[in-house]
């Protein structure tokens, strides 16, 4: 293995992948992730979002497919650590909505590791709303892990 698994390392290697592509014109940085907590114990990961208008659907509340972007950030985020910095897709990732979360909410998203193999990674994550305190979606999903590295 070539990354040094500890929580110093993890906490360093996910802010600068962070870092990295929010410096990109891609779809992600327009999503302005931003760094948490994570835990290499309980392979857990929370990035924060805030929810800016052009996120919104026709009912003023995060659209639905942003939501399940957030998750598929957050999960690849968390895979692509423990994949030795291996590229990763989704294979597969379930959305569970359970409350409206609201023009300039900050969201705190959560994914964890229940399973990491060879090739696939199973996770689950949910969506808090601190300020209301409620848990506003949930998500489970499976990631394959690439052969290709990724290099930035």
């Amino acid at each position: 293995m070539n990354i040094q698994y500890t929580q110093e390392n993890m906490e360093d290697n996910i802010k600068n992948f962070v870092n990295s592509i929010n410096s990109q014109q891609k779809f992600i940085s327009m999503l302005k992730p931003a760094f948490g907590n994570c835990n290499i114990e309980t392979k857990e990961l929370t990035l924060k979002f805030h929810v800016d208008e052009w996120m919104l659907n026709p009912q003023n509340a995060l659209h639905g497919g942003i939501t399940t972007a957030i998750f598929d950030t957050t999960f690849g985020y968390l895979t692509h650590y423990f994949s030795e910095n291996r590229f990763v897709t989704t294979i597969t990732l379930t959305t569970n909505y359970l409350k409206p979360i609201w023009l300039d909410d900050n969201i705190e998203v959560t994914g964890r590791i229940v399973s990491l193999g060879k090739n696939i990674v199973n996770l689950i994550g949910e969506i808090k709303i601190p300020k209301r305190n409620v848990v506003a979606g949930t998500a489970t999903a499976s990631f394959m892990i690439l052969q290709n590295k990724y290099y930035k």
